[in-house]
């Protein structure tokens, strides 16, 4: 090789390695066109678990109204969606509800005010039931167990919206209020449950 033939080379090699980095930038670009990221549903973040207080009972049946017509209290439907992190709505999702009754007891001996329903093709569900009364030392609140098939189980509560007790409840947590409106004969709740699924 003559000197200017090594010359040409030299000089040549920087902007031949640029080239070819700024073609490889462009296929990757390319094909991240072509792969799916993982979509997520905005700044929906899992609701919050909190801890099992002992008053869960297995073996509830499945019914959309908790409460009997006879039952006392102020009517209550809670409605809304179950839906992961990923976006989309989670179908034959299992939702269970207990709470205490109107006078702040829960029913250890039967399946009174507890019951679980699947979601439906839009991941929603919807429950009849009561205002519940606080109950040892807690807030008023409706308790809820949510699992999608093949995923762990969530354990939470939905609380109600300007309780005083809420600020002595030492499970309350400020995102699991329910949004309340009234409703005749009672009043109407929403609730949307995020899961890390």
């Amino acid at each position: 090789m003559t000197r200017r033939g090594f010359l040409q080379a030299a000089l040549a090699a920087p902007f031949a390695a640029a080239w070819v980095a700024r073609l490889a930038g462009r296929a990757g670009q390319g094909l991240d066109r072509f792969t799916a990221g993982t979509a997520t549903c905005g700044d929906d973040k899992p609701t919050t678990a909190v801890p099992d207080d002992q008053t869960f009972r297995a073996g509830a049946p499945e019914r959309t109204a908790l409460a009997d017509r006879d039952a006392s209290g102020q009517r209550l439907t809670i409605s809304g969606t179950v839906s992961g992190v990923v976006c989309g709505p989670i179908k034959g999702a299992r939702v269970e509800f207990w709470q205490a009754d109107a006078h702040g007891v829960y029913d250890v001996t039967g399946f009174r005010l507890r019951g679980y329903q699947l979601t439906d093709t839009d991941g929603r569900y919807h429950v009849e039931t009561i205002v519940p009364a606080a109950a040892a030392g807690r807030a008023r609140h409706v308790n809820a167990r949510v699992q999608a098939t093949g995923k762990p189980g969530l354990t939470t509560a939905l609380y109600f919206p300007d309780d005083p007790d809420n600020s002595r409840d030492p499970i309350f947590r400020p995102e699991l209020t329910m949004k309340t409106t009234p409703a005749p004969g009672g009043l109407a709740a929403t609730f949307n449950f995020v899961l890390n699924a």
